[in-house]
């Protein structure tokens, strides 16, 4: 897929497509409540009552005075085949993962910040990391964790991760 680009103020914005996530609504939406169960069907949002909505997960990388920066991590290779499609944008603009550094987290699910990761290691080992205060202080209270089923977990087990391999 070609890079789609756009210049603003004194960045170069670059959209990194990741993947393309195919599921239910209801693995997306939780249209079941916390733990939204697996075979429940709803129409997706404006999907004309499809029963698989597409997902696009995408990245963006910035260019500027103060480097170069990812807006968001992808899932890089933990969702398997069919993903990790920013890293290969990246290779084709030129960079290596220690050339990114910094790294802005939206928030902390899977599709934004397992990227961050190759295995047990640091996917861009130079990078700072950098997300919201408030995000960070909720997915590290293990009060907050514990009241969740195991299932809404993901958040508190990739902001541990992030601590211990970008520390």
């Amino acid at each position: 897929m070609p890079l789609s680009t756009r210049h603003h103020a004194s960045h170069d914005v670059f959209l990194l497509r990741d993947g393309l996530f195919e599921a239910p609504p209801n693995a997306v939406l939780h249209t079941g409540g916390t733990a939204a169960p697996g075979g429940e069907e709803k129409a997706a949002p404006g999907g004309l009552g499809r029963t698989l909505s597409q997902w696009p997960l995408n990245c963006f990388l910035l260019r500027g005075p103060t480097g170069l920066t990812l807006v968001d991590a992808g899932c890089g290779s933990a969702w398997g085949e069919g993903f990790g499609g920013a890293r290969a944008a990246l290779g084709r603009l030129g960079l290596a993962p220690e050339a990114i550094d910094h790294v802005l987290l939206t928030h902390l699910h899977s599709d934004h910040g397992l990227g961050l990761f190759e295995g047990e290691a640091a996917y861009f080992p130079r990078a700072e990391i950098l997300l919201p205060r408030a995000e960070l202080a909720f997915f590290t209270d293990t009060a907050e964790r514990d009241r969740l089923p195991a299932a809404r977990q993901g958040g508190f087990a990739l902001a541990a991760r992030l601590q211990r391999l970008y520390a």
